[in-house]
């Protein structure tokens, strides 16, 4: 049985899996995350296409009181036994505090419990986070350039 949640006792920090009654919750997370917040139309648009498809994960700060507040999010894809760890993001305010690295873990957890052969990480090198993927054991394969068009 896959694991749905965890706790993680330092920092409070509690990993889950969402349901679709989550979802604009996760698409706030992650436009404040990636500071995208004029995305949120498409973002919606985009996962309610592929939701079935897709593992989201929430991470939130449970204050004394078990209120959840969340700060960080990840978007899991397993395709030819390959996991992709997509999307992973926390509010600017709570970097820093391991919301990142629990959603690592649980997502590096999610794979082992299903067999997967490899992970792949996809984030973009100019975040300045190469050193901190390295420490799960991730090594940069590819660069790839992204092209947008503003309408």
């Amino acid at each position: 049985m896959p694991i749905q949640s965890v706790i993680f006792e330092s920092h409070n920090i509690i990993v889950e899996r969402i349901s679709r009654d989550s979802l604009p919750i996760w698409i706030d997370i992650f436009c404040k995350s990636f500071g995208t917040i004029e995305w949120q139309d498409e973002v919606e648009r985009v996962l309610e296409r592929h939701f079935k498809e897709l593992t989201l994960l929430l991470s939130s700060i449970q204050d004394n009181n078990s209120k959840k507040l969340p700060i960080g999010c990840a978007a899991l894809l397993d395709r030819h036994n390959l996991l992709g760890v997509y999307c992973l993001g926390t509010i600017p305010a709570f970097r820093g505090k391991g919301s990142a690295k629990k959603l690592l873990e649980f997502s590096l957890q999610v794979a082992l419990e299903e067999g997967v052969d490899s992970v792949t990480l996809q984030t973009f090198t100019n975040e300045g986070f190469i050193r901190f993927y390295r420490k799960f054991g991730f090594d940069l394969l590819c660069k790839k350039k992204i092209y947008a068009l503003a309408r």
